[in-house]
């Protein structure tokens, strides 16, 4: 989907079912400037931002504004001087390709995990 496009009257449910809306407008930005420009587009607007619904809570339900950031899924490690690792991760980025990436690339892991690698 493009940055413009809506797709009205689709429903958007989380992982657990128990939550389920439909937003006016739905986009899937590609890049920090067509974020930046549709916030300029809906000034005034309830945005939320969506990634791979796993919550229960009804936090992500906006009738308005449904940003995806799936596309927002870099990885960055860098090594300190001190020696340790550090890692960011973009919104978007589901955790079992941070997991990999992160063992793969330094034979390390985060200090703590959720329960469902597929979550962003």
């Amino acid at each position: 989907m493009s940055l413009t496009e809506s797709k009205q009257g689709t429903p958007i449910t989380n992982f657990g079912g128990n939550v389920s809306f439909v937003p006016k407008y739905r986009y899937k930005p590609q890049n920090e400037a067509q974020v930046l420009d549709l916030l300029n587009q809906h000034p005034n607007g309830k945005i939320r931002v969506v990634a791979s619904l796993h919550s229960w809570s009804d936090v992500v339900q906006s009738e308005d504004v449904i940003v995806d950031m799936s596309h927002f899924d870099s990885i960055e490690i860098e090594a300190t001087e001190a020696g340790e690792v550090r890692v960011t991760a973009g919104g978007g980025c589901i955790l079992r390709k941070l997991l990999d990436t992160l063992h793969r690339q330094t034979n390390s892991t985060l200090p703590t995990l959720g329960t469902v690698k597929v979550q962003t």
